[in-house]
């Protein structure tokens, strides 16, 4: 249990008390995690976090929280607060209240202080549910209707036991209230309304604030100077803009339109069409972008505004990029006078002991460039691609044994070391099944819209490539939380710059924002902000654009009204328009909806070693070759499941996975699968695995983006099956639309079908298209 102070008084006991905050102005930082979805994802999310905690020293950490994923942070807060790294980590619980009962309230805060969690961070969450608003005593809910109603309960019930943080927003928060006279919603976002409130909640016991992301200095800085007029003693409070770093630029774009917040044309055009595919690229200009902006605050503020706290999405990289380049925060890396002066000759000793590694590091990284992860091996039946520059070389009999006794997560099987016995059958070269679509059949399949695709162009990163074993990472941080404090510098600089030949290219396996198709032991695997399954869209949205369905032709006509770009979301799909290499297969996609019924929510078509160049298909580093086989995942109604089963089974170039919440199964185990296939998967302990999309390139491992998996299934299907419920709580409890969209929660299935040969354009259409015997009647 923590001893330490709460996060208030722990800034003021290393700053000036209030209201003088001029004596130490040096700056700070907090750090935002989520639940990881997967157990080894979690335990990996710890490790992260204790890099993170030690290298950076910040002044608080947060988890985030929702009612639908509240049992994941507890458990994440105990793991943390049982850890004896964290013991002086002061650790902040989010916590949502409306449409929450007073005793899972309740329950939340006794747990929170039994871990002695100290601080909350008090969040009104979604919006109240419409059955609510017109019953206004059910379950006590409507008691929270607003962050300010559970500021007040905490400070009532609890008094001092919690400091507590609340939201504000640069921008406005974008509500949209149900008004249930009219029946409508109204939507307003402005910032000044948003002051009183946050007025009040500072009037009711809150202690420091944390903003909403944003990426346009000017109005975070309008919206300051209006706070401090607004009140005058605001020196008491913590005032924390919210940074979230860019990793992606899809993912980006689609953060901001979320939330509804500004990005200013100067700094969209700071991002070139020709890179916005490119994360490497896009990663470096958001750093660049991140630190101008912090400085600006930082210095237009007086350093008044001195915390700095990031939306990390479980990542890391970035952040050390932010910290080790920025002027201004790489002041967190430098000793302080205490520890120079305690720790003189320890540091002394490090100094020439860094020298030294750092110049074998050096000759290690020359040698680790032609060696390390050269090439690797994707194989099943129906793919055995080794990149054909050099044979896989491992020299280094250290990382072979560090990997070898390595008990956390599998040795990855993509990771070959050097054997001679093998050469015969790892001698295999990419271009021997190069068969490409030809430009007539992107011709023939691409059909002329009435409304234009947008062409959006298809995500591609690093974030679920192979990738190295955790074993190694522990023995080298252990030997570095030996060394003093110069040695977390170096920690965090070789994070940022991935330098290391051990452990840089350990941690940073899954440096990018990693979906829900990417490598569930990832800790950043799965939505991007953490608070678990919802609409993405307002209630008001989703009547205008899925009005009121009733049976399953209403939906057959939403899937397909999306697929042909009239409507820019469905609950699973919050990307607007579709993908230029979705446009491919939208013929074939509409007919599995229209004379199949297949409700299908993700798909890909094949390629087979097109030139990374290709606008439809193309991404990653310039002169490579991208592989694809194609999948498709839909909803099928469970008695059309057993006959679609059946042909499935019975034809080996398929590979499936079903389930429910509470139902599961595939095709293939990960025992059936090595045993019948020889495929070795991605390493993934917990189950079976299939990658689908991979790149070949020139001095580079295999880059694999696209994993289905086992575990990530199970994961996605919990949240999946969760949105048929968050879409039905638009409607009145007593109405024929709340009553069938409950129902599809227990009538279907959710299914992933991938098909093996990425030769073959069209096999997996074909094969689902075929009608056999299958039947195809509208229930």
């Amino acid at each position: 249990m923590s001893s330490l102070l709460n996060i208030s008084d722990t800034y003021f006991s290393q700053h000036a008390s209030p209201p003088n905050l001029n004596t130490k102005t040096k700056p700070s930082i907090s750090l935002e995690f989520f639940p990881p979805k997967t157990k080894i994802g979690l335990n990996n999310l710890i490790k992260r976090i204790e890099r993170l905690t030690i290298a950076l020293q910040p002044i608080f950490i947060t988890v985030t929280y929702s009612q639908l994923n509240s049992a994941k942070t507890l458990e994440l807060i105990k793991l943390l607060t049982e850890n004896s790294n964290f013991k002086n980590v002061n650790i902040c619980c989010h916590l949502t209240c409306t449409n929450h009962s007073i005793s899972l309230i309740d329950e939340a805060l006794e747990t929170c202080k039994k871990l002695g969690i100290k601080n909350i961070l008090a969040l009104r969450g979604d919006p109240i549910d419409i059955e609510d608003t017109n019953n206004n005593n059910n379950n006590g809910n409507i008691q929270f209707k607003y962050a300010v109603d559970l500021v007040r309960y905490i400070k009532q019930k609890y008094g001092d036991t919690f400091c507590i943080g609340v939201a504000a927003y640069p921008e406005g928060h974008y509500n949209n209230d149900y008004n249930p006279v009219t029946k409508n919603y109204t939507s307003s976002q402005n910032y000044g309304q948003d002051l009183i409130y946050l007025k009040e909640k500072l009037d009711a016991g809150a202690s420091f604030i944390i903003t909403q992301l944003f990426y346009n200095a000017d109005k975070f800085l309008s919206f300051y100077n209006a706070y401090k007029e607004m009140i005058p003693d605001y020196k008491k409070y913590l005032m924390i803009p919210g940074i979230m770093p860019i990793n992606n630029f899809m993912i980006f774009n689609r953060a901001t339109k979320l939330a509804h917040v500004d990005i200013p044309k100067e700094l969209i055009d700071r991002f070139p069409v020709d890179i916005r595919n490119d994360d490497d690229q896009v990663r470096n200009i958001g750093v660049n972008i991140m630190i101008e902006i912090i400085e600006r605050i930082y210095n237009e503020t007086n350093k008044e505004v001195n915390i700095f706290h990031f939306y990390t999405l479980n990542l890391e990289k970035s952040i050390a990029q932010i910290i080790s380049n920025s002027s201004l925060l790489s002041q967190i890396l430098e000793d302080s006078d205490d520890e120079d002066e305690d720790d003189e000759d320890e540091d002394e000793d490090s100094e020439v002991e860094i020298e030294v590694e750092e110049e074998e590091e050096e000759e290690q990284q020359q040698q680790h460039d032609y060696s390390y992860y050269e090439s690797a091996i994707v194989d099943d039946p129906y793919l055995r691609v080794l990149q054909n520059t050099k044979k896989i070389s491992h020299t280094s009999e250290e990382i072979k044994i560090a990997l070898q006794r390595d008990s956390d997560m599998e040795e990855d099987e993509d990771i070959v070391f050097d054997n001679n016995d093998d050469d015969e059958e790892l001698e295999y070269e990419a271009n021997e099944k190069e068969i490409a679509p030809s430009d007539g059949h992107y011709a023939t399949k691409t059909p002329d819209f009435k409304n234009p695709v947008v062409a959006f162009k298809r995500k591609r990163s690093r974030s679920s490539q192979s990738s190295m074993t955790s074993g190694l990472l522990l023995s080298v941080l252990n030997n570095t939380l030996k060394k003093p404090f110069k040695q977390h510098k170096k920690l965090i600089k070789e994070i940022s710059k991935g330098t290391n030949p051990q452990l840089g290219k350990t941690i940073l396996w899954d440096e990018f924002t990693n979906g829900r198709f990417g490598d569930s032991r990832s800790p950043a695997f799965g939505e991007m902000d953490g608070y678990g399954p919802t609409l993405k869209v307002a209630p008001h949205k989703a009547l205008q654009y899925w009005s009121n369905p009733t049976k399953i032709e209403n939906l057959a006509e939403i899937f397909e009204q999306y697929l042909l770009n009239s409507i820019p979301v469905l609950p699973w799909c919050d990307l607007v328009g579709l993908s230029p290499e979705t446009g491919l297969i939208q013929e074939q996609l509409l007919e599995l909806i229209n004379d199949c019924q297949y409700l299908t929510t993700s798909s890909q078509p094949s390629c087979n070693g097109i030139s990374s160049n290709d606008k439809i298909f193309g991404w990653g580093p310039l002169n490579g070759k991208v592989y694809q086989k194609a999948f498709v995942e839909f909803f099928i109604k469970k008695e059309k499941w057993d006959k679609l089963k059946q042909r499935l089974d019975n034809d080996e170039r398929f590979g499936y996975y079903c389930g429910t919440p509470t139902h599961f199964e595939s095709s293939l185990s990960q025992q059936d699968n090595i045993k019948k296939n020889n495929s070795i998967g991605n390493g993934n302990v917990d189950g079976s695995s299939c990658v689908v999309t991979w790149g070949v390139f020139s001095n580079s491992e295999i880059q694999q983006t696209t994993i289905l998996e086992e575990e990530s299934f199970k994961a996605w299907c919990e949240e999946a099956f969760q949105l048929w419920k968050e879409w039905a709580k638009i409607f009145p409890r007593d109405s024929e639309s709340y009553k069938f969209i409950s129902s599809c929660y227990d009538d279907f299935y959710l299914v992933e079908v991938v098909y093996h040969d990425f030769s073959d354009f069209d096999g997996l259409w074909d094969f689902l298209l075929y009608n056999d015997d299958i039947d195809v009647e509208m229930n």
